[in-house]
Formats: C-alpha cells, structure tokens, sequence
C-alpha cells in the first residue's frame, strides 16, 4: 500500500503508473461502494493471505492492482502472438500456442527476489514498444513509451534497439529526432517523478556492489548451468538466420547486466523481463527447429522497406 498511498521509498515510488491507477480507480467509487467492496473481498480472502500482513480496508485496491496485473498479462499474450505473426510464418495454432509458453515459462523469473506491481506491466509494455517501433507506428509508439517510462525507468533501454537497429535504415534527420524525443521524455518524466517524490526516503539507487561480488564468486550449481546453457543454445543457434530485429534488441540486456552488479540483486534474473519477448522469440525460433515444425528460416523484412507483394512483405503499409 505504500507504493499507492506514494509514501515507498525511492526508486520505487518512481514506478507509479500502477499505483497510480489503483488509487484513481478506488478515488472513483463512492465511499459507501468501497467499503461494501472491501467487506466482501475480506470475507472470502483465505487465513493465510490475511497473515501477509494484509492492511485492512485496501481489499479493494489490492483486487484493483491484481486486474492491471493479470491483464498485462493478457496483454503480453495477444502482443506476443502479432510479433510473432511479424516475424514468422507460423500456423495458427503455433502463433497461438506460443505466448502460452511464454506465459507458464515466466515462474522461471519468480526463483529469487521480491516481486513488484509493475513487472508484469513493464514486460506487456515493452513487448507493445517493439511491436510499435518494428512497425514503426510511432503515433502508438510515443503514448505506450510514455506510459512505460512512467511504469518503470527501465523502458529507456528501447532506445537502445531503435539506436541499433535504425542508425542505418532511416533518414539521418528523422533518426535523430527519434532519439532525441526518447531521450527528451525520459528526462522529463524521471525530472517530474523526482520532484514529485523529492520528499521520499531512500536514495535514487541502491548500492549492492559487496553482496554481488561474493555471489559472483560462488559456485552455479548444476542445475543453474544446464538452464543458462540451453538459453544460450537455444538462442544462439543458427543465430545469423534469426531476425535481426530480435537479434538487435538483445542488446539491451547489456545495460540491465551492468546496472545489475552494482545496483540490483544477483540472481533476481525478474530485472530482465524486458529481455524476455525477443529472447523467448529467439529460442522458440530454434526450438521449433529441433522439433521438426516449419519456420521462416528468417523473419520477415522490414515493412518500410520490402516490395510491395514480395512474400515476406506483409507487414503494414506506409503512414
């Protein structure tokens, strides 16, 4: 509740899109509607979440921050299935059952950590950010990037893949007006939400670098090797035939790596969620492969820029 009420410390205050609709959504409803909520949702919540230290009265802004939860979930699902339909000629029912996969693989991400409100949201936005800038949709593109910024500060990184991707395949004046309306909301916003929360305790970034090092230097057990060789198999095999958009945007999980060591917590690999939709994409690729079902040996091409009625032209029309 404190991410809500905006009393968190920082830097989690400063993810406040989901706090925020929460407290406007419970705002809205009549004084009387609440509590009536709060009263039913509190007789059907079990003992033992109740011992969670579950605060009395807020029933109705915790089932608020649940429905945002479970539908970026959904959300990352049906934006899943469209890059997946971007960028490979899959059937139906593959293209379908994928973000599925993708969805029961992500307790993988719950192995260690605390987990927040605004992961699931910082994974469903982003995965709409490269859809957008594949697309190049960029009138859908700067409202969802605004939308991310103010979820999480992470979603700058999406620069990142357009910088990588872009530098040669747009007009010089238009790519750097692109980069510099990125970056020029990204400062806006992160000014604003420090002012906004220049009162809160806790310092901009939290400094692990000692507790990281000893953990670095600890022995993987077995089990973490294998899963980290797979990934790596997975996503490297036959790399070259891969898209390149989603080889491209692999490279933001650089940045997370180095901001990992010494401002996160080794091992809490949830920091990576906007790694995920490529990288998932990437193996699925390869495991799709090995399992004998048809693919596009590569993705398709850029929709700016492939001939019209070429067969790996389907992607949208020029606006």
């Amino acid at each position: 509740m404190n991410m809500v009420n905006g009393t968190a410390p920082r830097p989690f205050v400063h993810r406040a899109l989901v706090p925020t609709l929460v407290r406007l959504g419970a705002g809205a409803l009549p004084a009387g509607w609440k509590q009536a909520i709060d009263a039913g949702i509190a007789r059907h919540v079990s003992p033992r979440i109740r011992q969670q230290k579950w605060p009395g009265g807020h029933e109705c802004e915790f089932a608020l921050a649940l429905a945002l939860v479970v539908l970026s979930l959904l959300g990352f699902m049906l934006a899943l299935r469209r890059l997946i339909r971007e960028f490979y000629r899959a059937s139906p029912w593959v293209s379908g059952l994928l973000p599925v996969v993708a969805v029961w693989l992500l307790p993988v991400f719950f192995s260690a950590g605390t987990h927040f409100v605004y992961d699931f949201p910082a994974l469903f936005l982003f995965t709409l950010l490269l859809l957008f800038m594949w697309r190049r949709s960029w009138c859908w593109f700067y409202p969802v990037y605004v939308l991310a910024l103010l979820n999480k500060e992470t979603a700058v990184f999406v620069t990142l893949v357009f910088a990588f991707h872009f530098r040669s395949r747009l007009p010089r004046r238009e790519f750097h007006a692109h980069l510099f309306s990125m970056f020029g909301l990204f400062f806006l916003i992160k000014s604003g939400l420090s002012l906004a929360f220049a009162g809160n305790p806790g310092p901009l970034l939290e400094w692990h670098l000692r507790d990281n090092l000893f953990a670095l230097i600890t022995p993987f057990s077995l089990g973490a090797a294998s899963d980290f060789a797979l990934v790596l198999l997975l996503t490297f095999h036959d790399f070259r035939q891969k898209p390149r958009f989603l080889r491209d945007a692999l490279v933001i999980a650089v940045p997370l790596l180095a901001l990992q060591v010494p401002f996160g917590v080794w091992g809490e690999i949830r920091v990576y969620y906007e790694v995920y939709p490529a990288l998932f994409l990437l193996m699925a690729h390869s495991a799709l492969g090995f399992v004998g079902l048809a693919r596009a040996p590569e993705g398709r091409g850029d929709p700016r820029t492939t001939a019209p009625g070429s067969a790996a032209g389907k992607g949208p029309a020029p606006g």
